[in-house]
């Protein structure tokens, strides 16, 4: 059944997996904003406030550490759900406490970024 209403956030510096997860989640029937790098999501969070952050740990200039820690410092209270090629955990140590709700690693299966995508909001917004 599609999840309409509710908006999502991709933050990642590969396009292509942007793409791939924007076109994934608007099947579903999500709204979805994309954003390049950390300070383009933060100028989306000047005008919307999204339902969920889905948020790469790796990108160029801004960190997707870095970048959560200022989505927080904003405010912003929804569930922000960390994406990592990483295969160390000591990489992304630290991250719940600042407010990361989850990771997914890269590379993730889709029916399991689904799955994430659903079980989170269904968490936040019951």
């Amino acid at each position: 059944m599609p999840e309409t209403g509710k908006t999502i956030l991709v933050v990642d510096d590969q396009a292509g997996i942007r793409r791939l997860i924007a076109d994934v989640l608007k099947e579903d029937g999500y709204r979805v904003l994309l954003a390049e790098n950390g300070e383009a999501a933060l100028g989306f969070l000047k005008d919307c406030c999204p339902d969920l952050i889905l948020l790469d740990m790796r990108m160029p200039g801004m960190s997707g550490l870095e970048t959560l820690n200022r989505i927080r410092g904003r405010n912003y209270t929804g569930p922000i759900v960390l994406m990592t090629a990483f295969d160390d955990l000591d990489s992304i140590a630290g991250t719940s406490e600042v407010g990361a709700s989850h990771f997914l690693s890269k590379p993730f299966d889709i029916f399991e970024l689904k799955s994430e995508v659903k079980r989170v909001l269904r968490m936040e917004y019951s």
